[in-house]
This record gives C-alpha cells, structure tokens and sequence, in this order.
C-alpha cells in the first residue's frame, strides 16, 4: 500500500482540495527544531541592546513578514520596549525609512543577518518573539520554534497555515489578528508580563511535539 508523507503545515494540507480526497493515506509531519542547539540560558554578556525589553524578530525582511505592523506597535508602548530585527531583504529601505519618520531609532535595534550558529544567544537576550506575517506567503515560521526552544513566549498571526499550530494562544504566546499593531501591542505587553510562565510552556511545547527527536520519529512512523 502506498502512502505520502508531507512535511509541511497540517492546516495547509488539510485545505487542499486534491488531499481532502486521500485523507486516509496521508500523514503530516510538522516540520521540527533543534532543542539541544536551542535552549534557555542566560543572556550573552557581549551583546548590547539599547533598551531593557527587548521584542525579537528574526527573518528576510519581506512585504509579507508585517514588520511594518511591528514598527507601528513601538509607539503604542512604553519607551522601555524595542525591537531587535535580525536579518535583512528587499523590504530593508523601507523598513529604515518607517523608523525614522516614526522618531524610533533607538528603539529599533538592527544587527544584519546574523550567521545560524549564533543565533541561539540573541534568542537568549531577548524577551519574547515576534513572528507578525500578513499574508499566507508565511506558511509555517520556523524561527518561532527557534524562540520556543530557547525559553521564549511567542507572538504570531492567524492566517489559516501553520502559524498557529504550535503556538497556544494564552499558553504559549499569543495568536493574533494579522495587520493590527494595536492587536500586537496589547499581546506584547501581555507577553512581557508572562514571559518567564509562557517561556516555559514554550520549551516544553517544543520538547514534547517539535523536536527533531519526534521529527524523525514521525517520519519513521
């Protein structure tokens, strides 16, 4: 008997109008993270961050990631708050212009693409993570599984993939309305007030369902 395997977002495929018809033969395997790379731990001493709460992004800066909301959320908020954006992309000018009409410069932290292997300490000296994507062009969202491992509440939006799959709205983090920085700030406030509980039901989240432990064991299976 054949079957077919999909490493993909289970919401994605089970919307499909060709899988709705080999439901029986089909099994989706979400995609993992690594849990020994990523972990909680204390912050890198060696990393200076101009503000003390400290909202993560990681990721190309594209149209549809929505870092234009997350820009918008800052002003929202207490001048204690800001926002580290790793990364860089076709939409990077227009994100520098955004900071600056918006007077956010020094609450804006930006420190280029930073390689794979270190990423895990900049997870480790923030707070809690943002993954605010408008359109269903963000599919699943890795680096929130990233975050979770490493102890950290997550924030994503409701766009009918999988970006809600591993986040459990109130335990985890908080699921949000794509497109709404005011949505996005009262979540990050929420985030902040619970990070150590939501870090926590994060890591524990990743350990049980989204390791590459239990990756390959599916996919065994």
């Amino acid at each position: 008997r054949a079957a077919l395997i999909i490493t993909t977002s289970p919401a994605y495929a089970a919307g499909s109008p060709v899988l709705c018809h080999l439901q029986d033969k089909i099994r989706v395997v979400p995609l993992g993270t690594d849990t020994t790379l990523f972990h909680p731990g204390p912050p890198a001493r060696d990393i200076d961050i101009p503000f003390p709460r400290r909202v993560l992004f990681v990721g190309r800066f594209a149209r549809f990631k929505g870092l234009d909301i997350l820009i918008r959320s800052l002003s929202l908020l207490p001048p204690e708050y800001g926002a580290v954006l790793i990364g860089d992309g076709p939409y990077g000018d227009l994100v520098r212009e955004l900071i600056e009409r918006l007077g956010l410069r020094e609450r804006v932290f930006l420190p280029g693409i930073i390689p794979n292997e270190d990423l895990p300490r900049w997870y480790r000296t923030c707070d809690l993570f943002v993954l605010p994507s408008v359109l269903r062009s963000e599919s699943f969202g890795v680096v929130a599984l990233e975050a979770m491992a490493s102890g950290l509440p997550v924030i994503t939006t409701e766009l009918g993939t999988g970006t809600s799959l591993y986040n459990s709205d109130g335990v985890t983090g908080r699921v949000i309305p794509p497109g709404d920085e005011h949505a996005l700030a009262a979540a990050i406030r929420e985030c902040y007030e619970h990070r150590q509980e939501m870090g926590r039901a994060a890591r524990l989240e990743v350990e049980r369902h989204y390791s590459l432990d239990v990756f390959r064991r599916r996919i065994r299976e």
